[in-house]
Parts: structure tokens; sequence; C-alpha cells
């Protein structure tokens, strides 16, 4: 499924910029985090993931979207993001 290789994908590119993924989480999070609110709406959470996904439809975007968004929001979180990478990471582990 195209969703899953987006996921599996943007946590690879995190990994492979080096560094613990928590703290490039954070790190990338308060660089896009343009008006400082500690989470990324919508606009920002587009830019963040472009910058691993070039090209995204606004379908795809929608998708990963509602993935990150756990708490239906609009906007995504430190925890949130971080908690969605590590689940990805725990079932690339698994499989």
């Amino acid at each position: 499924q195209r969703l899953d290789w987006m996921m599996f994908t943007l946590v690879d590119k995190i990994i492979e910029r080096g560094g613990n993924p928590q703290a490039r989480i954070k790190t990338l999070l308060k660089r896009f985090d343009l008006d400082g609110s500690g989470e990324l709406e919508t606009d920002e959470f587009r830019d963040c993931l472009e910058d691993f996904l070039h090209g995204l439809s606004d379908a795809e975007f929608d998708a990963l979207a509602q993935r990150f968004d756990a708490d239906g929001s609009g906007s995504v979180s430190v925890a949130e993001f971080t908690d969605a990478l590590q689940k990805l990471a725990r079932q690339r582990e698994d499989a």
C-alpha cells in the first residue's frame, strides 16, 4: 500500500540524516513550526512532509495527516509525530 510505503520512507529518511531519531524529530518539528505553537498546523505539516516526500498529492497528504494527527485536532504535535514514527519502526522490526 502506497501510504505504508510513504510512512516507511519518511522513517528511513529521518534515520538517514543521522543522530538520535527522537532528537531529529524534535529538531525537524521546530524547523517547520513557523508560528512557534509547538505543533505543526496543516500548512507547516505539508512543508515538513514534502521535505522528505516530494510531490505529495492532496489525497496522499490528507491520508498521512490523518495517520499522524491522532487526536484529530488539525495539527500534529511532537508527541503525535514521535508516536506514529515509533509505531512504524516497531512494525518494520516485526516484519
